[in-house]
């Protein structure tokens, strides 16, 4: 099923996190997990290891490819927007809850 945090993954996960510092941005992501949480939209048992799973998935590729290969591999903005969906695919097929399945 379809969900519309899964077509809005910027919107809904990563606005705070690209207004503020990153790590102001992960702690928020766990506060925001939490009341996502208590929607019954999210089923995890730690809100601190769920926002740093989520910020591993977003940054850790972009910024190893350009850490390690150079500014050449900066990716674009659909790259970025395409890599933000399958992370937040990726995060929700772990932590959305059944009752959104």
């Amino acid at each position: 099923m379809e969900h519309d945090v899964v077509r809005k993954p910027i919107t809904l996960f990563g606005q705070g996190a690209l207004r503020t510092r990153p790590r102001t941005g992960a702690q928020g992501h766990g506060q925001r997990f939490e009341q996502f949480a208590g929607k019954k939209l999210l089923q995890l048992s730690d809100s601190t290891v769920a926002a740093s799973q989520f910020n591993w998935l977003v940054m850790a590729d972009p910024v190893n490819r350009v850490m390690m290969l150079g500014d050449a591999t900066i990716p674009t903005k659909q790259e970025i927007h395409r890599h933000a969906e399958a992370a937040v695919a990726t995060f929700l097929a772990a932590f959305l809850h059944p009752d959104q399945r």
